[in-house]
């Protein structure tokens, strides 16, 4: 790629094509057990598909072009957005869903910010730890959904709302 040239496209196609390849594996890795183990991840992974159908429509029906990574910081950003998600993906079963869903919530939320300082790091963290608790209460106590509790902490027996 020379210096003038810049990476064009359809972004509503390319984000429908992944929202759909996205919803395949989550629909797919879904199976087995109770409905309580599938039955979330296949709605939320249908929801995935119709939306994905949706973007790919609007990406057909008006094609726009966006230039891709304009900037130095753009691809920063993307790649340490990618990052992220493979850490989240990594961690989870040392640190516990719940506190990688703190972590990455949080280190998201503080990213998106245009000021960034130490009270609203600890905020977004305050934030992404009632968030992450929440999340794991709601889906291992309400769904019966086992998540991993994390091996650092021994599987998190402390969670009350473990059956």
């Amino acid at each position: 790629m020379g210096s003038g040239q810049r990476i064009q496209m359809n972004a509503s196609v390319v984000g429908g094509v992944l929202l759909l390849a996205l919803a395949a594996v989550a629909f797919w890795g879904a199976r087995g057990g109770t409905p309580a183990v599938w039955l979330f991840p296949r709605l939320a992974a249908g929801v995935m598909a119709v939306s994905g159908i949706l973007l790919v429509e609007e990406g057909i029906r008006r094609p726009d072009h966006v230039v891709m990574w304009a900037s130095r910081g753009e691809a920063r950003d993307v790649l340490a957005f990618t990052l992220g998600a493979v850490a989240y993906a990594a961690l989870v079963p040392w640190l516990g869903f719940w506190l990688a869903t703190t972590l990455i919530l949080a280190g998201a939320a503080y990213a998106l910010q245009a000021q960034r300082d130490v009270q609203s790091l600890g905020k977004w963290l305050g934030v992404g730890l009632a968030l992450g608790l929440g999340f794991d209460a709601l889906f291992v106590g309400a769904f019966g959904v086992p998540l991993p509790g994390g091996v650092l902490w021994g599987g998190a027996l402390w969670r009350p709302w473990l059956p």
